[in-house]
């Protein structure tokens, strides 16, 4: 394993110029494995813990949803409280009162429903190569579950 020498700037030490050969030795071989992945570089700073997005997501108490990029669900949400307000009598029917009605209707297959409209396509091979996996016991590779798959010899 040869050292590449670098024009160490002022205050760098041996082991900085070492250390950036290293990092760009890895970044190489990981492109080498997968061109088409981007890599960043290291994450500085405070690092977040999982355990305290969960605790700020139960401590919640409003949620927001935007339309922005969606203006057909807009559209058929307004739709909704337009003919939900069509009355007479009573008070208005706002998007808070549709929120709670629809929290006591969703059930279980309409959660199954929402969590397969999340992924993305290569979860959804992901999830499909997993239990294939367990449905025959098997621990076969995942190229060759899709070789199998697109019935590729």
């Amino acid at each position: 394993m040869e050292i590449e020498k670098k024009v160490k700037g002022k205050g760098e030490s041996k082991e900085v110029v070492r250390s950036t050969v290293i990092k760009q030795r890895v970044v190489d071989d990981l492109q080498t494995i997968d061109p088409n992945k981007e890599l960043m570089g290291t994450k500085r700073g405070r690092k977040t813990n999982e355990k305290k997005k969960l605790a700020d997501l139960e401590k919640r108490k409003s949620f927001t949803v935007f339309f922005k990029n969606n203006e057909e669900k807009r559209q058929k949400l307004l739709s909704l409280l337009r003919q939900a307000n069509d009355q007479n009598f009573g008070d208005p029917i706002e998007f808070e009162d549709l929120v709670y009605y629809f929290l006591e209707t969703v059930t279980a297959k309409d959660l199954e429903k929402i969590r397969d409209n999340s992924l993305d396509i290569k979860a959804k091979v992901l999830r499909e190569f997993v239990k294939q996996n367990e449905k025959k016991g098997e621990n076969i590779d995942f190229w060759e579950y899709v070789a199998g798959s697109l019935k590729i010899s």
